[in-house]
């Protein structure tokens, strides 16, 4: 049933809004239409009861006008019907609207809204549903619209029942009667005051409950707004007996709430703009969070594709190519073009790169080995392993320095404390080491039989020394 309801105000709103000018213009001129022929259907000898004509003319002329030509429009219309009774009347209640006028209604279209909602609901017996329904939408800035309509609704029913009495022949002659009895009717007429303060109270009931944070706080709100008024109405009416028909308010206390059950309805369960407070809870939390709307109601005849997982790669490269398209006319530049460019681009390329690619590549691979070559030739090192034999020879002679310098040093140091032993120690040690030396000739001797005499003498006395 909602998502019924939804889609009917989808429709309704893009047929509106396609056709708003005229649409719109269509709805004021009725509107204009209907307050007109309320107004001054209370004046059935007014100015404009040979001249009905003109209520359409200025209907017409106002839907396609804007919304404050209408609204003065219909002010003068009612201010000459008022004027063909009485002048002073007239020029009071221009006065009042004008006041009116530069403390408020400059600010706000709201407040001429309300103002004219006011008499003309009242003349249909609808003035209980202007409370209710306008705290739903609207803030405390329309009570002073709310307290001026009910006066000038008021003003209207004193100047029509002047008509009719005596006191209008006898204030031909006063200028200020006519003055005087409306204000005396004002003054004394309790069902203003009654409804002064049954409106202004019904209206802070129902905006208080409606701004409240808790579930279903606007319905809650028409609720309590309606058994308020219907109360006070009761009450004031036994308090000061102003002999209400009982039958006739009831039913209209829920005409009421039905209007505004059904404004709710259709502008706030079905508007989505607004932010939304909620509040729930579970076992161990309290939540409240508001909602913000992201996007607009969806219209049910928009068409819906599913896609499925094998058709994913065609539609993505057919989803390329449409914005390939669109960037391409953007820029200005075609799609077949760019392929020629990349086709040329990708020909150049190997061209340019296979000669400069085969002689770097060749070039070392074939100088590589001619460099190392000369490196590895082991023609320099043939003269160092020609002659192992003097090698052995020098290391030898440092190790037997070694040898000797270490045998010195622990002499020493036994001299130092035993020199007698140390003596006898000292000789076989030279005893020892010069029979090894002896040893190590022969066997030198024995492995060079090529050398000269000459030149192994030379290496024993070097050796001796």
């Amino acid at each position: 049933m909602m998502a019924t309801l939804l889609i009917l105000r989808g429709r309704i709103r893009h047929y509106f809004e396609k056709h708003y000018t005229i649409i719109r213009g269509i709805l004021k001129g009725l509107v204009v239409l209907v307050v007109l022929m309320l107004l001054t259907g209370k004046f059935p000898d007014g100015f404009f009861s040979n001249y009905r004509w003109v209520f359409p003319v200025v209907a017409v002329a106002c839907g396609f006008l804007p919304d404050a030509i209408g609204i003065l429009s219909i002010v003068a219309i009612v201010g000459i019907e008022v004027w063909q009774i009485s002048a002073v009347q007239a020029v009071t209640l221009l006065m009042m609207i004008a006041i009116f006028f530069l403390l408020f209604g400059r600010k706000a279209k709201d407040q001429w809204y309300m103002l004219i909602s006011v008499p003309t609901l009242s003349a249909l017996q609808m003035g209980f549903s202007v409370p209710v329904v306008s705290a739903l939408f609207a803030g405390p800035s329309l009570i002073p619209a709310l307290v001026m309509g009910l006066v000038v609704r008021f003003s209207l029913d004193a100047v029509s029942e002047y008509t009719a009495t005596a006191q209008r022949i006898a204030g031909d002659s006063n200028m200020f009667a006519p003055l005087q009895y409306l204000i005396n009717y004002i003054i004394s007429n309790r069902l203003l005051w009654v409804a002064l303060l049954v409106y202004i109270i019904t209206f802070t009931v129902v905006y208080l409950l409606r701004r409240a944070n808790f579930k279903y706080s606007p319905q809650i709100a028409i609720l309590v707004g309606t058994v308020v008024l219907y109360t006070l109405e009761m009450v004031s009416n036994i308090i000061w007996e102003l002999e209400l028909n009982l039958i006739l308010t009831s039913v209209l206390v829920l005409v009421t709430m039905g209007i505004a059950y059904l404004f709710q309805f259709m502008h706030i369960s079905l508007d989505y703009h607004g932010i939304r407070k909620l509040q729930f809870e579970d076992d161990e939390y309290y939540y409240y969070v508001s909602a913000v709307p992201k996007y607009n109601v969806a219209v049910g005849d928009k068409i819906v594709t599913k896609i499925l997982p094998e058709d994913v790669a065609e539609v993505t490269a057919e989803l390329r190519e449409e914005v390939e398209k669109a960037l391409a006319e953007e820029r200005g530049i075609k799609i077949e073009d760019k392929k020629e460019e990349k086709k040329k681009v990708e020909e150049k390329k190997p061209e340019e790169k296979k000669p400069e690619k085969k002689p770097e590549e060749k070039k070392p691979e074939e100088k590589k080995p001619e460099e190392k070559k000369p490196e590895k030739k082991p023609e320099e090192k043939k003269p160092e392993e020609k002659n192992p034999e003097e090698k052995k020879e020098e290391e030898k002679a440092e190790e037997k320095e070694t040898e000797d310098k270490k045998i010195d040093e622990k002499a020493d140091e036994k001299r130092e404390e035993k020199p007698e032993e140390v003596k006898e120690e000292t000789k076989t040690e030279i005893e020892e080491t010069s029979e090894s030396t002896e040893s190590s000739e022969k066997t030198e001797n024995e492995e060079k039989p090529q050398v000269p005499r000459n030149k192994s003498r030379k290496k024993n006395r070097g050796r001796k020394r």
